[in-house]
C-alpha cells in the first residue's frame, strides 16, 4: 500500500507533540459546571500528540496515538500511582478525523 508507505515515512521523520494549554480561565458563573475539559488533537502525522490542560485542581493529558497499543498510557498512570496521584484512563476507540490539509505535510 503506497500510502501506508508515505504515512509510515512522516511518521518516523517527526516527533511526538506536546501542547500544553495550561490553566483554563472560566468565568465564575461556569465554575460549578464544568469539572474538566479536553484539548483533543488528532496524531494524523505524528506518532503521539498530548494535549495538558487544568480546570481548578484537575489537569487532563489527553494522548491521541496513531497505533492501538496503551503500553504509553498505562505506564504514565503507573507513575502517577508510584507518586501518590489519582489517575483514570479513558478509551474513546478509533476515531477516524478529515485529512483536510494533510497533503500540506512534506512526504519524504
Amino acid at each position: 500500500d503506497e500510502g501506508a508507505i508515505e504515512r509510515q515515512a512522516v511518521r518516523s521523520s517527526l516527533g511526538y507533540l506536546l501542547t500544553k494549554v495550561g490553566e483554563v480561565k472560566l468565568p465564575e458563573s461556569m465554575k460549578p459546571w464544568i469539572e474538566d475539559m479536553e484539548f483533543y488533537i488528532p496524531a494524523i502525522t505524528s506518532p503521539i500528540v498530548c494535549g495538558v490542560n487544568s480546570v481548578g485542581e484537575r489537569l487532563t493529558l489527553c494522548i491521541s496515538q496513531s497505533f492501538e497499543d496503551d503500553a504509553i498510557v498505562r505506564g504514565i498512570l503507573r507513575v502517577c500511582a508510584d507518586n501518590g496521584l489519582t489517575a483514570s484512563m479513558q478509551d474513546e476507540g478509533i476515531k477516524v478525523y478529515d485529512t483536510l490539509g494533510l497533503d500540506a505535510v512534506k512526504r519524504v
